[in-house]
C-alpha cells in the first residue's frame, strides 16, 4: 500500500492524510499531558472565561479556593485541575506548600501514588511541620497517652493492651500506618509516636517492609494484625511504652537481625488468646532469625496464640522469662542462646494441644529454671471456651542437643549477683577495660552512656550493695496484710517466736512481689511478714522491689513473683523496721 501511494503523483497534504496513522497515548502518559496544559477554567460567573491558555488571570490563592470546593464536591480531575494552573502561576521556589499537599491529596483518590508521594516529598522539602503532618494518619491506637503511660499506671496499661490488641476500646493513632491493602517501604528513618503506634500494618494484604530504620519512643513500636504482613531487617526497636513488636491477631511477620531492647513490656509479642476452633482460621504466624532481643521490662518473647520459628537470636537479660509461652502457641525454638534472665529461660504454661519443639539450644545463667512446663493439676481453673472439655497442656519436646548450664542459681546477696556478670551492666558487652561505678564499686560499663542508661535500675541497687547498708521503713507507711490461707507446701508457716518490738534482736522476714504479670516497675507494691505472721504488711518501696525482683527465687506459681528472705530488726520501739542487706539467711522453706 505504501508503495502505491508513494508512486503516486499526490501532493503533500493528501500524502499525509492518506498515511497518516493514529496511536491511542497510554493513560499515564494521557494524564501527564492532560496536566501539562493549561486548561479553561471558570469561576461562577460564566461571563468571565478564560479566552488564552496563555493568559490565566485568578490569582494563585483563588485558584487553591477553587480547587478546595472542587475537593469537597468530589470533582477530583476538576481539583486536579485547579491546583496544576496555581503551581503552573508561580516559580517554583515559591511553591505555596499547601498546594502541594492538597495535589497530593488529589492525586492518592485518583490513584496516582507515584504522583501523590512527589508532591508530598515537593512539600516535605518547603515545610517539615506540614510533611510531617501528612505522615500523620489516623489509626486504632490511643488518642488518650496518659492513661498508657507505664510509669503512672502500671497497674492497668497491660490489662489495656491485651484489650486492645483483642478489638476492644480502640481510640488510637499511628504515627506510619498501612490499612487495607497499603503498602509500606521504610529504607533509615527514625521513626517515634507521641501516644500511639510508631508504625501500625492492620487489614488484609497490608504490607510493611522496613530496613535499618529506628522505632522508639513509640506506645508500642510496631503492630502488625488483622491480615497485615511484615518483613522487617536490622532495625533498633527500643524504648517503647508496651511492646518492641505486637504481631497479632492474625499478623504474620519476618525478623531479622534486629535489635529489640529496653521496651518497657515484651520485647516481641506475638498471638492472642485463639479459641481451639480458631486456630487454622486466623493464625499469627512469625518467624525471628539472628535477632538480640534484651533488657525489656517483661520477657523477651511473649507467645500467646499462634505458630512461631525462633531460629539463632540472642534472648538475654530480661526483666522476666526469655521465651513466655501459652494459649495455644506452637513453637519452634532451634539454636537460640537465652541468658540471664531475671525469671528463667522458657516457661510453657497452658498451651493445649499446642506443640513446642526445643532444640539445640543454649539456656544459662539463670536464677530461677531453664525450662519449666507447668503441670494443668496445679492450676484450679476451668476450661474457657465450649470447645474444650478441660484445662491441660501438652508437654513441650525437648531434645539432649540444648546445652543447659547454671541455672537455678542460689543467687542472695546483691553483691553476687552484681558481680556474678563479667560483661558491662548494660550492653552486655565484654571487655578489659570496663569500669566501676564510683559510688558502688561494684557495677561496671564500657561507657559512660551505658552507665547513664543503666542508672534508672541501678540506682535502686547502688546503695545496697555497700557492705552495712539498712533500708528503713516506717511502720506508719505501710498497710496490714489482709490474713489469708497459704499453701501446704510452706512447711513451718504460722509458727515459730513472734517479733519482739521493743528488742532490737534480729528476726527473719519474707518480702515478696506480687503475682500479677506485669513489668517492671519499682513502685509496686511489697508484701512482707515473718514465719509466724504477726508482722504482716504490705509496702512499697523501690530499693527493695528492685532486690527482690534482682535476687529473689520464683513463687511457687513460676510466674513473675519473687520472694527473697532477708534479716530484720525493730528500731524505736517498733516504729521503725530495718531491713539489712549486709548478710542473707539461708532460704526458708515457709
Amino acid at each position: 500500500m505504501l508503495n502505491i501511494i508513494a508512486s503516486l503523483d499526490l501532493d503533500k497534504d493528501t500524502c499525509r492524510e492518506l498515511t497518516n496513522i493514529k496511536v491511542p497515548l497510554l493513560e499515564r502518559d494521557r494524564i501527564r499531558i492532560q496536566n501539562s496544559i493549561a486548561t479553561v477554567l471558570q469561576i461562577d460567573d460564566n461571563e468571565n472565561q478564560i479566552k488564552s491558555a496563555a493568559n490565566i488571570p485568578l490569582s494563585t490563592e483563588s485558584l487553591r479556593v477553587f480547587g478546595n470546593q472542587a475537593f469537597k464536591e468530589e470533582r477530583y480531575e476538576d481539583a486536579l485541575q485547579y491546583y496544576t494552573e496555581a503551581l503552573r502561576s508561580c516559580s517554583k521556589n515559591t511553591y505555596d506548600q499547601r498546594i502541594l499537599s492538597n495535589r497530593s491529596l488529589v492525586y492518592l483518590k485518583l490513584h496516582e501514588y507515584t504522583y501523590a508521594l512527589n508532591d508530598a516529598n515537593a512539600c516535605i522539602e518547603i515545610d517539615l511541620v506540614v510533611g510531617k503532618l501528612i505522615c500523620s494518619f489516623s489509626n486504632e491506637f490511643p488518642l488518650d497517652e496518659a492513661k498508657f503511660k507505664c510509669d503512672e499506671n502500671i497497674d492497668q496499661f497491660y490489662p489495656m493492651f491485651l484489650g486492645i490488641i483483642n478489638n476492644i476500646d480502640k481510640q488510637f493513632i499511628s504515627s506510619i500506618t498501612s490499612l487495607n491493602g497499603g503498602r509500606i517501604v521504610l529504607n533509615a528513618c527514625e521513626i517515634r509516636s507521641d501516644g500511639g503506634c510508631g508504625i501500625s500494618v492492620q487489614g488484609e494484604n497490608s504490607h510493611l517492609a522496613i530496613n535499618n530504620c529506628n522505632v522508639h519512643k513509640s506506645l508500642i513500636g510496631i503492630a502488625v494484625a488483622n491480615g497485615g504482613t511484615m518483613e522487617a531487617c536490622d532495625n533498633q526497636i527500643s524504648n517503647n511504652t508496651l511492646h518492641g513488636i505486637a504481631i497479632g491477631p492474625n499478623g504474620n511477620a519476618i525478623l531479622k537481625r534486629n535489635n529489640i531492647s529496653q521496651n518497657k513490656a515484651e520485647g516481641i509479642w506475638g498471638g492472642r488468646n485463639l479459641k481451639c476452633k480458631e486456630i487454622n482460621s486466623t493464625p499469627t504466624l512469625v518467624t525471628a532469625v539472628d535477632n538480640i532481643i534484651l533488657q525489656n521490662g517483661l520477657s523477651g518473647i511473649c507467645l500467646e496464640g499462634g505458630t512461631f520459628v525462633l531460629q539463632n537470636n540472642l534472648v538475654s537479660d530480661n526483666w522476666a522469662w526469655g521465651i513466655f509461652i501459652h494459649n495455644r502457641s506452637s513453637l519452634l525454638a532451634e539454636n537460640n542462646e537465652i541468658s540471664n534472665n531475671k525469671c528463667g529461660g522458657i516457661r510453657v504454661g497452658i498451651n493445649y494441644s499446642a506443640s513446642v519443639y526445643i532444640d539445640g539450644n543454649t539456656i544459662k545463667d539463670h536464677s530461677g529454671p531453664d525450662i519449666v512446663a507447668i503441670n494443668e493439676s496445679t492450676y484450679m481453673v476451668k476450661a474457657e471456651y465450649i470447645d474444650e472439655v478441660e484445662v491441660y497442656s501438652t508437654q513441650p519436646f525437648i531434645t539432649d542437643r540444648n546445652l543447659l548450664s547454671n541455672n537455678n542459681k542460689p543467687v542472695q546477696s546483691p553483691r553476687d549477683a552484681v558481680k556474678s556478670l563479667k560483661t558491662c551492666c548494660w550492653c552486655q558487652k565484654m571487655s578489659s577495660t570496663l569500669k566501676a561505678c564510683s559510688k558502688c564499686r561494684i557495677a561496671q560499663y564500657c561507657s559512660k552512656e551505658c552507665q547513664k542508661f543503666h542508672w534508672v535500675r541501678h540506682k535502686h541497687m547502688c546503695s545496697i550493695l555497700s557492705d552495712n547498708y539498712t533500708i528503713e521503713i516506717q511502720i506508719k507507711d505501710t498497710k496490714p496484710n489482709k490474713p489469708r490461707l497459704f499453701h501446704s507446701s510452706l512447711k513451718g508457716i504460722g509458727e515459730g517466736h513472734k517479733p519482739d518490738v521493743t528488742s532490737t534482736k534480729k528476726f527473719i522476714v519474707k518480702v515478696q512481689s506480687d503475682h500479677y504479670y506485669v513489668p517492671y516497675d519499682p513502685r509496686k507494691s511489697l508484701t512482707l511478714y515473718d514465719q509466724s505472721v504477726t508482722l504482716n504488711i504490705i509496702f512499697r518501696h523501690p530499693e527493695l522491689y528492685h532486690l527482690c525482683s534482682e535476687c529473689g527465687r520464683l513463687s511457687g506459681d513460676k510466674t513473675a513473683s519473687k520472694k527473697i528472705f532477708c534479716w530484720a530488726s525493730y528500731k524505736q520501739k517498733g516504729e521503725i523496721l530495718c531491713i539489712h542487706t549486709d548478710e542473707f539467711p539461708d532460704f526458708q522453706t515457709w
